[in-house]
């Protein structure tokens, strides 16, 4: 059977289901198509998430992809991946660690600012970025890293103002 006979008998055969139905899952195949076609070894699609419970008992979802998307859906592959990142706030500091295999520490930049951190590498092999922004204002200066079999841990202590004195 053709294709298109099989297009214009799943319509007929299908009345619960209206025309948009169809056409919303040929656009999506056709993206699907647009960016699997892609035959580049460096960037891969990657899309994956994490799951927890919060403090408050509410699962918290992060995801991380190397997608682009907008209102009209995917957009496109973008040149590096997004780490998957956890970020913890531990008494006066914060302990995020970072995943991004692949890449030594000498390659790893890592630009804190009062209220936000990025993370990016930028290798012919491997490229990650991701900006997070932080909760609470930190002091950049305080800054300690480490890094372990493509694990990134930093540890950032909060700026003077945030920090709760206990008695």
């Amino acid at each position: 059977m053709s294709e298109r006979w099989w297009r214009r008998h799943r319509k007929r055969s299908n009345p619960r289901f209206g025309d948009d139905f169809f056409e919303e899952t040929d656009r999506l195949e056709e993206i699907m198509r647009r960016v699997l076609g892609r035959n580049r070894q460096r960037d891969p699609f990657v899309y994956g998430f994490s799951m927890t419970i919060g403090e408050d008992g509410k699962p918290q979802i992060r995801e991380f992809a190397n997608t682009q998307t907008g209102l009209s859906g995917l957009l496109g592959i973008r040149e590096e991946s997004e780490p998957l990142v956890d970020v913890f706030e531990c008494g006066d500091e914060f302990f995020i660690v970072a995943e991004v295999p692949g890449v030594n520490k000498d390659d790893i930049q890592i630009r804190p600012k009062e209220d936000s951190v990025t993370i990016s590498v930028d290798t012919p092999q491997r490229g990650y970025y991701k900006e997070l922004a932080l909760t609470l204002r930190i002091d950049p200066k305080s800054m300690m890293t480490s890094c372990k079999n493509g694990v990134l841990e930093l540890h950032l202590k909060k700026a003077a103002s945030e920090r709760v004195l206990v008695k």
